[in-house]
């Protein structure tokens, strides 16, 4: 593949203004989706904080919640935002096990590679408690797109029950698909993917 992006630099660079065109973004339903399944005052990992929009209204809704970033200037930001500790680690980089309630990944793991993604869900799942559940979004389609110099990995219904078969632990419990809540450009629709841990 060329690589004609660096999804890091362009959020490195452009941190400010992305956070300003999403923070405001309201996902009530998809949150609501999200938390059914996590007991209250339970451990979310936010994986891919960005501006820790998301997880300073878990914060605030009572669950414990750690952020991370790749991103240094939006570990920064969400510092900020937030007031809460944010650690700036690749998806890579995860290591733990059974250690969250809930893992919360939203606009995030779409910047992973299409060959890479299946390695960075495994290091999900493992982190993931028995029981525990994951959100996943991603803009739906086939292949990648290259965008504003960032990498997308697209993905659809029957794409991600394809990539489930090899992982017997996951369950694709609820899935939505929606429009852009931003008002940034673009029309693409989002799939929104709610998994559990069942094993």
């Amino acid at each position: 593949m060329n690589k004609s992006y660096d999804n890091l630099n362009f959020y490195n660079q452009q941190a400010e203004l992305y956070c300003t065109k999403t923070i405001n973004c309201d996902l009530t339903d998809i949150y609501q989706d999200f938390l059914a399944k996590i007991p209250h005052g339970g451990l979310i990992l936010d994986f891919g904080c960005g501006s820790g929009r998301d997880a300073k209204k878990f914060h605030n809704l009572g669950y414990q919640v750690e952020l991370t970033d790749g991103s240094a200037a939006l570990c920064e930001y969400a510092r900020k935002y937030t007031n809460l500790p944010v650690k700036q680690m690749l998806f890579e980089e995860l290591d733990a096990d059974e250690k969250y309630d809930g893992i919360w990944a939203c606009c995030s793991v779409m910047h992973v590679e299409k060959e890479n993604f299946p390695k960075i869900l495994r290091k999900m799942s493992r982190a993931l408690k028995p029981g525990g559940v994951m959100y996943l979004s991603f803009k739906v389609g086939d292949e990648f797109i290259v965008r504003e110099g960032k990498y997308y990995n697209l993905m659809t219904k029957p794409a991600v029950l394809e990539i489930l078969q090899n992982f017997p632990e996951l369950k694709l419990y609820h899935h939505t698909e929606t429009a852009p809540r931003s008002g940034r450009p673009g029309k693409e629709t989002w799939g929104n993917f709610y998994l559990e841990k069942i094993k």
